[in-house]
C-alpha cells in the first residue's frame, strides 16, 4: 500500500532553477517517505510542478484536464486533486526505487546550494490570511 498524505497547509516552498531559486507557493506532499512540493502554475496551460522539496529539483509536471481545473476551484478539492496524483506518481516508480530518489535529491540538492547558495527557509503561507489583510 502506498504511503500518501498532503499537508492542507500552504508553504512558501524554493525550487531550483538554471539561474537560481525561485519562490512559489504550494503544498507538501510526502509520498512512501519522499517530500515533494506540489505548485500549481502557467494560468494559459495549468500544470502541476512536481519537485523533491529539499532540493527543489524538478521531478515531473502534470497538465490540468478540465475535471482538475474544476476539482481545483476550491482547497478541498485541490487537496483531493493532490492526492490522486501522488498515488499516480507513485505507482511508476518502483519501490525499490524510493532510497534512490532521496539519495538522487540529497545529491541534486547539494549542487543546487553549491551553485546558488544555502536553500532559504520554507515558510507557511495562508491565502485566507493574505486576502484578510488585504481588505
Amino acid at each position: 500500500m502506498n504511503e500518501i498524505t498532503v499537508d492542507p497547509q500552504e508553504v512558501v516552498v524554493w525550487l531550483a532553477f538554471s539561474d537560481g531559486w525561485k519562490k512559489e507557493i504550494g503544498f507538501v506532499v510526502t509520498i512512501q517517505g519522499v517530500k515533494f512540493s506540489f505548485v500549481p502554475y502557467d494560468p494559459k496551460h495549468p500544470k502541476v510542478l512536481i519537485s523533491e522539496l529539499s532540493s527543489g529539483a524538478k521531478f515531473t509536471e502534470i497538465n490540468l484536464t478540465p475535471r482538475d481545473l474544476m476539482l481545483s476551484s476550491t482547497k478541498e478539492g485541490t487537496l483531493l486533486l493532490f492526492s490522486e496524483y501522488a498515488a499516480k506518481v507513485a505507482e511508476v516508480v518502483y519501490p525499490g526505487e524510493w532510497d534512490r530518489v532521496a539519495t538522487v535529491a540529497a545529491r541534486r540538492k547539494s549542487e543546487h546550494e553549491m551553485k546558488f547558495g544555502k536553500m532559504p527557509e520554507f515558510v507557511p503561507f495562508s491565502i485566507d490570511k493574505r486576502l484578510e489583510e488585504a481588505e
